[in-house]
């Protein structure tokens, strides 16, 4: 039988771990949400800049823009620890 106050600490890291498990997934979701808004607004702007035309593929004339990650970049995902942080970046060098 279980006392009482292990019976609290179950409860208890049962509460904390389903609202961990909860805000993790909110904000995955909102920040992935904001990236592929982000993202949509870079397209047009590349799409503005260089006079592509909609169904025209993205991918060429950003690199064309130099408007692609040059770091971390590996099978179609960013690796982010392969990027340097943008406290350590000295402009000009």
């Amino acid at each position: 039988m279980m006392s009482s106050h292990e019976a609290w600490s179950s409860i208890y890291t049962r509460v904390y771990f389903g609202y961990t498990r909860m805000y993790r997934w909110l904000v995955s979701s909102t920040l992935l949400e904001l990236l592929q808004r982000l993202q949509s607004v870079q397209n047009a702007a590349a799409r503005l800049v260089s006079g592509a035309k909609r169904l025209d593929h993205i991918t060429p004339v950003l690199r064309q823009l130099h408007w692609l990650p040059t770091c971390g970049v590996q099978g179609g995902g960013l690796d982010v620890q392969g990027c340097p942080r943008a406290s350590t970046v000295v402009p000009g060098r």
